[in-house]
This record gives structure tokens, sequence and C-alpha cells, in this order.
């Protein structure tokens, strides 16, 4: 484990709630309810225990984002560019903490519709990543999973050139980056997001067998 990572306290927490939701009919995934709470409220209650702080990346309805007592910033371009904008920016929220050119501290990145996410992701991350390695990402056994990653604030200058040159694609991104790839195939379920009204009735259905 690289020593800057032996105190969580150091670690923030971001959610990303920036997206369009065009398979949800354009609403607002986060505040969508499951099991009596908006989706983001289950994705706080997973992640908070697992960094020091929290903040949110949202693109709308950002007055009721707040309500849930932390931070809300917005992509920097308002064209709902993806997930690695909202990454950007939570790379750059960091900046404060900066002195001179000298950067440290490491964002946790999941997305605001997986109710289910591990409740180990951050330790996992952290026991992965070498003294060299700046970049982690899950793998579910199947499939990399982009959006729940953790990175270096130091890869903020990369990752905004990557996207002035119109790239879009998070994995493609984390591949240029050397990415380490982080097992999870024990939580595949853990991975599952709400996508569509379908997947919401499937998780429902779920709760009351």
């Amino acid at each position: 484990m690289r020593t800057d990572l032996q105190d969580i306290h150091l670690i923030t927490g971001i959610i990303l709630a920036g997206g369009r939701a065009t398979r949800m009919q354009g609403r607002d995934k986060g505040l969508i309810e499951l099991y009596k709470q908006p989706l983001i409220q289950h994705v706080i209650t997973r992640i908070q225990p697992q960094v020091g702080k929290i903040r949110i990346n949202a693109n709308r309805n950002l007055d009721d984002y707040r309500q849930f007592g932390f931070p809300v910033f917005s992509d920097a371009n308002q064209d709902f560019q993806g997930p690695l904008s909202g990454m950007l920016q939570g790379l750059r929220q960091l900046k404060p903490q900066h002195s001179g050119s000298e950067r440290s501290g490491w964002i946790v990145c999941v997305p605001c519709d997986a109710p289910l996410l591990p409740p180990d992701l951050v330790a996992r991350f952290c026991q992965s990543l070498g003294e060299n390695d700046y970049l982690a990402v899950a793998d579910d056994g199947k499939w990399m999973q982009p959006t729940f990653c953790m990175l270096h604030c130091s890869l903020a200058d990369s990752l905004e050139q990557y996207i002035a040159d119109g790239g879009r694609k998070t994995a493609d991104w984390l591949h240029q980056e050397n990415a380490v790839r982080v097992d999870f195939s024990d939580q595949q379920a853990a991975f599952a997001n709400i996508n569509s009204d379908e997947d919401l009735q499937r998780y429902r259905e779920r709760k009351q067998a």
C-alpha cells in the first residue's frame, strides 16, 4: 500500500450524479426513490464510512442535492460530457489543499445509481495500489467498472487534456493511465446500477421477496 493511503480521512469520495439519465426519460437518477430513500442516499450510506469526506457532482437540481449536507459542484462544461468531466472537477476540488506546485490527495468516484456498492471498495483499492500507482478501477470478474475508481490528483492535467482532445470514454482513459484493476469478482452484484425503470422495478421486487 502507498504510504499516503494509510489514513482514509485524506480520501475524498465523489458521488457522480451529473448525467442525463436518458434511459430514465431524463429524470435525475440520484433523486429517484428506492425503498423510501433517494438513490443517492443509499450510495452515501455505503461510501461515507470508507472516506474522510464526500462531495457530490451534479449538473441540475443542485439545491436538492445540497439537502444531503455535502458540498455540491458541477462540471466545468455544462453540455453533459460524461463521468470523466465529473471526475476532473472532483480532482480540481482538491486544489485548495495544495501548497505551491505540490500535489497530494486522492478521490474515490462512485455513481449515484449503485445502491449496493461494496462496503470494502476503498480498502481494496488502497491495498492494491503500490508506491508508483496512481489509479485503480474495480473489476467484477467479468467487466471493468470504470465509474468505480480511485485516482490521485496528479492525474488532473492528463484527464483535462484527454477531455480537451475529445476523449469521452472513461475506460479508454483508464487504460491510457495504466489503471490497476482490482478484483471484486466475489461481489459482482454490488456493481448493479439502475439505468432504467425495469432496473428500478427489479430492485423493488428484490426487497419484497
